[in-house]
C-alpha cells in the first residue's frame, strides 16, 4: 500500500506523536555527528566538491603590446574559473581583456609593464592561481628562420615582363625560394635599372603578389599608375624590382586554391620567408654597395614587410618602407574570428571591422584559407560561425603575435591610407601602427588621400605620394 506520509524505522503508524519526535530528534543529531566527520566541498554552486587547487598555464610570457596569448586554468576537483587582470574581472583596457576561455589581449601601449592575470575557482574562491604577462615593446625576440635562394636569369618575354614599364635596363631573372617547413616556390623577377643607381626599391602588390606591380596597376582608364611609379622611379636614379609569385609551389595538389607566395600549407608567418628570402637576394645580388634598399607594397605587400621586420628581422636591410593600404594580417586572429570591435581607420571613415569580411570573401577564402590548406576553410570556417578552436594558431600567424619584435631602428615606415578604402586591412594596419617604433619615430602621421580606394597606387594622387615619399625616404 502506497505510504502518505515518511515512515521513520522502528516507529509505528499508530505511536504517539511524542514518541516520534524523540526519535526523529534522535537520527538528526546521529546524522550532524556524521557529517561533521565526512569531510565535504564548501562554496557556492560548487557544493560537494573538494576543490585542492588551482593551477595555469604558462605561468609566466612576454607579450607584445597589442598581441594575445592563450591561457589555460586546470581546477583540481573540476569546475571553472574565473578570470581578472591585476585583479578586475575580464580585466579593462588599461591592463588588457581576458575573455572566459582564458584568451588574453595586451593592451595597446607604447609604455613597458607587468600584468598578473589571476584563475579564481568558481567553486572554492580561495583556490586560485597566478600567472604573469610581461608587456614590452623592446627588440629581444629571435627571428624567424629565412631560407636560401637560387636564381636563373631568363628572357623577360617568357614571364610577360615584357609589358608595362620600360625605362632604363630591363632584365628578368626566375628564383627558386627554398624555406623551411613550406613547399619550394619559383618567382618571377624584373628590374628596371638605371645606368647608375642611387637606391634599389621593391614593389609588391596586393594579395598573393600575383602580377608584377605595373602591370597589376595599370587598371584604370588612361592607364594610371603602376608603369609610371616604376618609369618615373628608375628616371629618378632608382633601381626598380618587382616579383611575381604566379608559379605554384612544388607539389601542389590539384584542384587547391592558389594564392601566390600565399600558397600553402604553411600559414601566412612562416609562407612570408619566401618575400623575405627574395629580398635578401635582392639586397645581396641587385642593389648598388652602398646605397640604401627600401620597398612599398600595397595590403597584402605591405603585410609582406611588415612581417619581415616583426619577424624575419629584416630591419637589418631596409632603410624604408612604404606601406600603402595595410598591413592587413596585423591580427589574423580578428581577421578569421571575425569577433572583435572595430577599430578607427584614422582617415574619416570611423571604426571598420577587421574581420576579413567572413566565408565568401576573396580574403578569408582566397588568400587566408589556402594559406593554411589549399583545400580547406580554416580562416572562412571560423568567420562563419565565430569558432576560436584555432585563434591561438591565428594569434601565432600574426605580424602582431606574442613573439613579434615592434622596435626598427634602423627603418623608417610611412603610411598611406585611401579616405575611402572601408575595407580590413586598414584599421588591422592601425594597431601595429600605434605599437610599433621604427627609426622616425613611433606614430608617425597617417597619410590619408582624399577620394582614394583601397588599391591606392592606380589613382594619380596615390601615385604622386608614393614617388614623393620614396624620393625623400630612400637615401
Amino acid at each position: 500500500m502506497k505510504r502518505s506520509h515518511l515512515e521513520l524505522p522502528g516507529l509505528k503508524p499508530n505511536d504517539s506523536s511524542s514518541v516520534r519526535q524523540a526519535i526523529y530528534l534522535g537520527i538528526c543529531t546521529a546524522a550532524v555527528m556524521l557529517l561533521a566527520i565526512i569531510p565535504i566541498g564548501c562554496g557556492g554552486s560548487g557544493a560537494g566538491q573538494q576543490i585542492l587547487g588551482v593551477s595555469l598555464s604558462p605561468g609566466a610570457t612576454t607579450l607584445a603590446a597589442g598581441s594575445a596569448v592563450k591561457f589555460t586554468a586546470t581546477v583540481d576537483g573540476g569546475g571553472g574559473v574565473t578570470w581578472q587582470v591585476n585583479g578586475v574581472t575580464g580585466g579593462n583596457d588599461s591592463v588588457g581583456t581576458i575573455d572566459s576561455t582564458g584568451f588574453y589581449s595586451a593592451p595597446d601601449t607604447t609604455t613597458p609593464g607587468m600584468m598578473t592575470i589571476t584563475a579564481i575557482s568558481k567553486s572554492d574562491n580561495t583556490k586560485m592561481a597566478t600567472a604573469t604577462v610581461d608587456i614590452t615593446t623592446d627588440s629581444r625576440y629571435p627571428t624567424d628562420a629565412m631560407g636560401t635562394a637560387t636564381s636563373t636569369p631568363i628572357a623577360c618575354n617568357l614571364i610577360g615582363a615584357d609589358q608595362g614599364a620600360q625605362n632604363g635596363t630591363v632584365s628578368c631573372y626566375q628564383v627558386n625560394l627554398h624555406c623551411p617547413q613550406v613547399a619550394d616556390e619559383v618567382v618571377d623577377v624584373k628590374v628596371n635599372a638605371p645606368l647608375s643607381s642611387k637606391g634599389t626599391i621593391s614593389f609588391m602588390t596586393g594579395g598573393g603578389g600575383v602580377l608584377f606591380y605595373d602591370v597589376h596597376f595599370d587598371t584604370n582608364p588612361g592607364m594610371c599608375c603602376g608603369s609610371e611609379i616604376i618609369n618615373d622611379m628608375e628616371a629618378a636614379g632608382y633601381t626598380a624590382v618587382q616579383a611575381n609569385f604566379d608559379n605554384k609551389p612544388v607539389g601542389y595538389p590539384p584542384g587547391g586554391v592558389f594564392a601566390g607566395w600565399l600558397s600553402g600549407p604553411g600559414g601566412p608567418r612562416k609562407l612570408v620567408c619566401r618575400w623575405a628570402t627574395l629580398e635578401k637576394w635582392i639586397n645581396d645580388n641587385l642593389r648598388t654597395p652602398s646605397t640604401p634598399m627600401c620597398h612599398t607594397g600595397n595590403s597584402g605587400g605591405a603585410g609582406v614587410s611588415a612581417y619581415a621586420l616583426a619577424h624575419y628581422g629584416l630591419d637589418s636591410i631596409f632603410r624604408f618602407i612604404e606601406e600603402t593600404s595595410g598591413p592587413p594580417f596585423v591580427r589574423v586572429d580578428e581577421g578569421c574570428v571575425c569577433n572583435s570591435p572595430p577599430v578607427d581607420q584614422m582617415c574619416g571613415m570611423g571604426a571598420l571591422p577587421t574581420c576579413y569580411g567572413g566565408s565568401t570573401s576573396i580574403d578569408a577564402v582566397g588568400f587566408l584559407d589556402p594559406s593554411y590548406n589549399p583545400t580547406g576553410h580554416l580562416c572562412s570556417g571560423a568567420s562563419a560561425t565565430h569558432e576560436t578552436s584555432n585563434r591561438t594558431t591565428f594569434v601565432n600567424d600574426s605580424i602582431l603575435s606574442p613573439d613579434a619584435n615592434l622596435v626598427y631602428p634602423n627603418t623608417n615606415v610611412n603610411f598611406v591610407f585611401g579616405g575611402d578604402d572601408s575595407g580590413s586591412a586598414d584599421p588591422q594596419a592601425v594597431q601595429w601602427w600605434k605599437v610599433m617604433t621604427p627609426k622616425n619615430g613611433n606614430q608617425q602621421p597617417i597619410t590619408c588621400l582624399a577620394g582614394v580606394t583601397h588599391e591606392i597606387p592606380t589613382f594619380t594622387a596615390g601615385r604622386d605620394q608614393i614617388e614623393a615619399d620614396l624620393k625623400a625616404n630612400c637615401k
